[in-house]
Order: C-alpha cells, then sequence, then structure tokens
C-alpha cells in the first residue's frame, strides 16, 4: 500500500479536527482509557479493517501494469457530550453530526484528507452511545471507507 493506517488516520483526524465545535481530537496512537467531559465534542480515529481487491485479481491495468484496490475502514467517534438529558443531548449530538457532515462535505476532490494515496472515499453514520471508563457518551460513529490504488 502507498500510504500507511498511520497516514490515514492522521489525515482524517486533522481534517475532522477542523469541524465547528470540536474541542479535542486524537488519532489511534493518542487514545485514553477515559474521556473527560470537558474534552468533548470530541473526534476519537482509528482503524478498523481493510480488504484488498476481494475477487483476487487486479483492479487497474495501464500500459500492462496492474495495480490492486485496497479499501481501508476507518472509524471516527464522535463523543458528543456525556450523557445527563435526552433532549439535550440529542440536540447536541444532530449539531454535532451536522458539522462533522460539512466538514466531510469539503472533500470534494483529491489529495482527499491531504493524503495522495487516497483516490477516492466513502462514508455513512450512526448515532451511538459510548461507554468508558464507568461514563457514558451520546455520539456517533463515523465509517470512512478510503479507496487506495
Amino acid at each position: 500500500m502507498a500510504i500507511t493506517l498511520m497516514e490515514i488516520c492522521d489525515g482524517i483526524e486533522g481534517v475532522l479536527s477542523a469541524a465547528v465545535g470540536v474541542q479535542s481530537s486524537t488519532s489511534f496512537d493518542e487514545l485514553t482509557e477515559g474521556v473527560p467531559a470537558m474534552d468533548c465534542p470530541r473526534i476519537e480515529v482509528f482503524p478498523d479493517a481493510g480488504v484488498c481487491d476481494p475477487s483476487g485479481t487486479t483492479d487497474r491495468f495501464t500500459f500492462g501494469a496492474c495495480t490492486q484496490l485496497t479499501v481501508v475502514t476507518i472509524f471516527a467517534d464522535l463523543y458528543a457530550r456525556q450523557r445527563s438529558q435526552l433532549g439535550e443531548d440529542m440536540k447536541a449530538v444532530t449539531e454535532m453530526i451536522d458539522s462533522i457532515i460539512d466538514i466531510l462535505q469539503t472533500q470534494e476532490r483529491p489529495p482527499f484528507f491531504g493524503l495522495k494515496g487516497i483516490k477516492a472515499f466513502s462514508w455513512r453514520w450512526k448515532r451511538s452511545m459510548f461507554r468508558r471508563a464507568e461514563a457514558r457518551f451520546v455520539g456517533a460513529r463515523f465509517t470512512i471507507q478510503c479507496k487506495i490504488f
């Protein structure tokens, strides 16, 4: 792979940290056991999975050269706030999801996340409840799939 998982996670974390309202962000090697409530809204970015050309053949042919498609799945967990009151929690989560979506939509053309190796990407989100060090947080998990070839 022309780009490392470390570079992908750090690139995504750097871009998402600019979302309006984000107080703190961490990449895979900076994660902690707990999340201080004062650090929320917080983004945590880490790798989840990857697959290289599932058909077992190459994807691109140019002048006889072959390139395999690799798809890397990255999680970006959004901790909107520590769980307290349902209406306020949902308002905070919804506002922060919109903020992250705004940032993702600014990635209109390569280099995506400032990285030449990512040729395309897709994303989805799902509202989530996170437990960390005896505390509960409301938020969302963004699943970002980076296409590398």
